[in-house]
């Protein structure tokens, strides 16, 4: 069975259509079959190819249900967590995160706002630091 075929059928369920995010989820499919072939323990086919799509999702900044791929895959979102660090782990796939997306999870957004007012301006009195810290142009 193809990528495409264990995959389809969660592109049609969540409503998914972007062709650059089924390639990238279809290249994420045949790399976890390669990399873990007898599975995952504890861990449904579907589970992995949400967490797959997910992850395709998340890099081309398309938009994604998580309440829907738990109902899709009947999984909760502890087993859906579970499997999301295991297969990131397996396909070593490293998602930046904003510092805008931090203060949400932590719930202190007034505290990213002031840390990237602080990065702003010492970036601007110290260009010569940015091409060291050119990671953290992606948070701006």
């Amino acid at each position: 069975m193809s990528a495409r075929q264990k995959i389809e059928p969660l592109f049609l369920k969540l409503g998914i259509t972007a062709d650059k995010v089924r390639r990238k989820a279809e290249e994420f499919v045949r790399l976890l079959d390669m990399r873990a072939p007898t599975g995952i323990r504890s861990m449904a086919n579907a589970c992995k190819y949400a967490v797959c799509l997910h992850l395709a999702c998340q890099i081309h900044e398309t938009p994604f249900n998580r309440a829907l791929a738990y109902q899709t895959t009947g999984v909760d979102a502890k087993v859906y967590t579970d499997a999301y660090k295991q297969v990131t782990s397996i396909l070593q796939v490293r998602i930046p995160v904003s510092l805008q997306e931090l203060g949400e999870k932590f719930k202190c957004p007034k505290v990213a706002e002031l840390a990237i007012r602080a990065l702003t301006k010492y970036f601007i009195l110290f260009p010569f630091f940015s091409s060291f810290f050119s990671f953290f142009s992606s948070f701006f």
